[in-house]
């Protein structure tokens, strides 16, 4: 059996040994293979830990033998692995599968596995299942503090973000609970509304606005229930709704001019939508892609060329007209003056000034005068000579 069959990809799912007859060795497989193995399990493990690399439906395969035999279980599409990767709205979760929903994460601030749970407890008249939180049902003495946190929300293309659901909190001396988000995939917290009373109805529903997600690419919402031996908090039907933002695309500079040396420039990309950069040359890079405002960094080689050469990058966002920007790399320009120099017979040093927008080598073919072997722009060449 699995622990999850709906998991979010890269996350960990408990595979478990059911066989009977006491089996002494097990192998497992998957179909396709693109899965990992995690915490020193393997595919020879009794009981391993996996995650799914890609989206999909898998094949579970489980080959357990003993003294007498093997024997083998084929569960076929038995685990659909899914993407976190939330972008459009609306965005709904009502808890029906009794459990956590996938992308989802519970955490136990507490540290003693009192966390939210999925079903029904006697109160609410909520539509069963729901997410809970029953302090109540803990017992005396027992202290819960956990969170419920949605997936990460890509909000970039929308404005107007409402966040909706029902719920039923039953208030108890210092039991507290907390509605929070963050826009920045949970490194930091702005709380909504703090809930310290009973609620007026059973249930009730809450709706509101959430200005500061609109636009934001890594949104997240937040429940936590505080409660020693109090009561509860449940909720259900959440809805994150918003209005489609009419996407906008800008480029500059329009272009840049660079020397013949390898290097790199930038574009500033302003945006509120996902977007795409490509080139047109394969001396010139750039950067794949994007969300929201960003730099396209162009990286380009050296030009060996005796003439300019031109890189046009194309930045896209669906629904908008392409942008293109280029990189204009110049040809090596040189000149080295004077084009002679009369020296006296005793030892000493002389020097040419260089004029250049590239790299430059010098050599010189005598060995009595040595010169300064390379530089970049312009700059000068020391010829040192010995007596004649």
């Amino acid at each position: 059996s699995a622990s999850n069959t709906n998991p979010a990809i890269n996350s960990q799912v408990n595979f478990t040994d059911q066989s009977s007859n006491n089996p002494t060795s097990w192998s497992w497989s998957f179909s396709p293979s693109t899965v990992t193995f995690l915490n020193s399990t393997t595919s020879t493990s009794r009981n391993p830990q996996v995650s799914f690399n890609q989206t999909g439906y898998y094949t579970v395969t489980l080959t357990a033998t003993n003294a007498y035999g093997s024997d083998s279980e084929i569960k076929t599409n038995y685990i659909n692995a899914i993407s976190c990767n939330f972008s459009t709205l609306p965005f709904t979760e009502n808890f029906s599968g009794g459990a956590l929903p996938s992308c989802w994460t519970i955490v136990d601030n507490q540290g003693n596995g009192q966390v939210w749970q999925f079903g029904s407890i006697t109160g609410p008249t909520l539509t069963a299942p729901y997410a809970y939180l029953n302090s109540d049902g803990y017992g005396s003495g027992n202290t819960q503090n956990a969170d419920l946190v949605t997936p990460t929300l890509n909000l970039s293309a929308y404005s107007n973000v409402t966040l909706e659901f029902s719920h039923y909190f039953r208030s108890y001396a210092g039991s507290s609970g907390t509605l929070s988000y963050s826009i920045n995939n949970g490194s930091t917290w702005t709380s909504i509304q703090s809930f310290t009373t009973t609620s007026a109805t059973n249930p009730v529903v809450f709706n509101m606005v959430i200005a500061a997600a609109a636009g934001e690419s890594q949104v997240k919402f937040k429940w936590n229930y505080t409660g020693t031996w109090g009561y509860y908090w449940a909720v259900d039907n959440i809805s994150i709704t918003g209005s489609t933002i009419s996407p906008t695309l800008s480029v500059t500079p329009a272009n840049q001019n660079v020397s013949p040396p390898a290097g790199a420039a930038a574009f500033t990309v302003t945006s509120n939508s996902n977007w795409t950069a490509i080139s047109n040359q394969t001396w010139c890079t750039v950067t794949p892609s994007g969300t929201g405002n960003g730099t396209i960094s162009a990286n380009f080689s050296e030009n060996n060329t005796t003439s300019q050469r031109i890189a046009s990058v194309t930045v896209t966002v669906t629904g908008l007209t392409p942008i293109v920007v280029t990189v204009t790399q110049a040809a090596p320009t040189l000149a080295v003056t004077p084009s002679n120099q009369n020296v006296a017979a005793p030892a000493g040093s002389t020097s040419f000034n260089l004029t250049s927008n590239a790299a430059w080598t010098a050599l010189c073919d005598q060995g009595w005068c040595t010169v300064t072997p390379s530089g970049t722009g312009n700059g000068s060449i020391n010829a040192v000579f010995t007596e004649n």
